[in-house]
């Protein structure tokens, strides 16, 4: 099927969220598990600030797509929106540590706030919040960990999965994650 071609068809389990982030996505796309609807034309991107980093430099402006977003989900959950917390602390479709959550700014849900009991449960459980929470995350400790000479989502991949200092490798801690997630990034590139 054309990339380009709109389909009436079911949306993934990962569509609603994306599509009610920017109602204006106009094609489908096809990825490991089914088809979701976005338009790399439409796509909104958030930017960056520059700020200074840890030696001093100023790191330049970054970009986190909703494509990539989506990807980091797919690659670490298959975008499982019933997924809960597991026994390493980690909790929804992003599998979101509360130390992840509290560097990120600790984002809530629509009438909690940072105090309220459970308010990280609820924030990495719901798939607006929690994408928020990786978005602000990966912004805060942009880096190029792959040292290929840019920051992209290769990266954000990266620091999402490994933390914010980047040590170790995507491929050797979960290959079948990193595979998921280049997968979904080169079908929607």
């Amino acid at each position: 099927m054309d990339k380009r071609k709109t389909v009436a068809a079911n949306l993934s389990t990962f569509a609603p969220w994306a599509l009610a982030r920017n109602s204006h996505f106009t094609s489908f796309l096809r990825i490991s598990h089914g088809l979701f609807k976005v338009s790399t034309a439409a796509v909104r991107h958030a930017r960056l600030k520059p700020r200074l980093g840890q030696s001093g430099d100023v790191l330049a402006e970054v970009l986190v797509e909703e494509i990539c977003l989506a990807c980091i989900c797919e690659g670490v959950s298959g975008c499982d929106l019933s997924e809960g917390c597991g026994p390493e602390g980690d909790c929804g479709m992003f599998k979101i540590t509360r130390e992840q959550w509290e560097d990120a700014g600790s984002a809530v849900v629509t009438g909690d706030n940072k105090t309220t009991p459970n308010a990280f449960q609820h924030c990495v459980l719901d798939p607006f919040c929690s994408s928020k929470t990786v978005e602000s995350y990966v912004k805060m400790y942009a880096q190029d960990c792959n040292r290929d000479g840019k920051i992209d989502c290769n990266d954000f991949y990266a620091l999402h999965f490994l933390g914010a200092g980047c040590k170790g490798d995507v491929d050797q801690e979960d290959a079948e994650d990193a595979a998921r997630f280049r997968k979904c990034l080169a079908t929607l590139e």
